[in-house]
């Protein structure tokens, strides 16, 4: 069940438009959860819904680091 915004229960929507400080916080938060995701996936066979989950965290990292350079410049 998804709560008003979409989200599913226990995660967290990450909201791209927040200031400098706002963006390395979240930058350190999707690395450690990379970082706890990639620690739990087993060597082989990994399932497929823990695979989509890392794509969806580095995409997310890539897109909000993308975001910050583009701030900076």
């Amino acid at each position: 069940m998804r709560d008003e915004t979409g989200t599913p229960p226990g995660e967290e929507c990450l909201d791209l438009g927040v200031s400098e400080d706002g963006h390395a916080a979240k930058i350190r938060e999707l690395k450690r959860r990379i970082a706890e995701l990639r620690a739990r996936l087993p060597r082989h066979s990994a399932p497929t819904v823990m695979m989509v989950e890392l794509d969806e965290l580095e995409d997310d990292l890539r897109r909000l680091k993308s975001e910050l350079d583009l701030n900076n410049k």
